[in-house]
């Protein structure tokens, strides 16, 4: 039995205050896979278990990124590369703009109240949002 995913777009709806920590939240994500991407350039190295034994504590520390995000980042850099050298494209310095790659029920969740309920670096907020296209998912 094979397993099928789905992938559904929302849009949320932040206040301003909610922008702020979204914004600062990505640029930590981006900031972490930016320094991981440094070493990564630098020695070929792109193993997601290899550059998580050397950066893990690193990105928790310095970029103050809880767990499940710090994992995120190595999962992060180590597919882009992965997938640079698996396309045979030439080897380059990878640049992350502001985003962030999250995981369902840890980092963000859909709550019975409609909201996304999100991980920031100041706790989880609630964000409301719509989904209009795709209510009968």
């Amino acid at each position: 039995m094979s397993t099928q995913t789905i992938t559904i777009k929302i849009k949320i709806l932040p206040d301003e205050e909610q922008s702020k920590l979204l914004h600062e939240f990505r640029e930590k994500y981006s900031l972490a896979c930016n320094y991981v991407s440094e070493y990564t350039y630098k020695t070929h190295v792109y193993g997601r278990q290899h550059l998580h034994k050397i950066f893990y504590r690193d990105i928790r520390e310095n970029f103050n990124l809880k767990s499940q995000i710090a994992c995120s980042v190595v999962r992060t850099v180590s597919a882009k590369y992965s997938s640079l050298k698996s396309n045979h494209m030439d080897w380059t310095k990878i640049q992350f703009k502001p985003q962030c790659e999250l995981v369902r029920n840890k980092d963000y969740s859909l709550t019975r109240d409609n909201c996304f309920s999100i991980s920031t670096l100041q706790g989880r907020i609630k964000v409301p949002y719509t989904n209009k296209p795709f209510e009968k998912y």
